[in-house]
């Protein structure tokens, strides 16, 4: 008997709202790479970084992180106390929490992680769920240090989108 079909790739998850400082919409080289670039600024300042979902707390917004010249927007979490001085030249900024259905991938699969927003809206139009576009789509590169997954994978890194969804207007809680 395949029972395959019972599964479901898509996983639905709740992501608390968090404080963030934002790198701005930059070019991927210039968030990450080269004097003064905002990823050393953050190395500067781990002390206030906050792991807010899977043990991280940073984001793409635009859930690009190969493409080295489209811009990209990432955002490191904040402990709670951090305030918007402390991130001058940045900006902090809110992110409202939720639940987010996420798909995961290969970082280094192109191809497929081009794929997994497309296949995501496709799966939510046959569930209670619609996209939320009040929040963003956002991205995250999970980093698995062990000997298994990277061999199994031939990367220690996955790739995961996170699609913001909420019910369906007639599906309300409400009613």
């Amino acid at each position: 008997m395949n029972n395959l079909n019972k599964f479901q790739p898509i996983m639905l998850v709740d992501i608390p709202s968090f404080k963030a400082v934002a790198s701005g919409w930059k070019p991927f080289g210039e968030i990450f790479f080269g004097e003064g670039c905002f990823y050393e600024w953050m190395g500067e300042r781990w002390s206030m970084f906050k792991a807010v979902f899977l043990d991280g707390g940073v984001f793409s917004m635009n859930g690009q992180t190969d493409d080295h010249e489209t811009p990209s927007n990432y955002i490191f979490a904040m402990n709670d106390d951090v305030t918007a001085c402390d991130v001058v030249p940045y900006e902090l900024v809110e992110i409202k929490g939720g639940v987010y259905a996420a798909l995961r991938c290969s970082e280094n699969d192109f191809e497929t992680r081009d794929a997994i927003t497309p296949v995501i809206m496709e799966w939510l139009e046959g569930t209670n769920f619609e996209y939320d576009c009040e929040r963003p789509i956002m991205a995250q590169v999970l980093f698995c240090h062990h000997p298994i997954i990277e061999k199994g994978l031939g990367s220690n890194h996955q790739f995961q989108r996170y699609v913001p969804i909420k019910l369906r207007p007639d599906k309300s809680l409400s009613g």
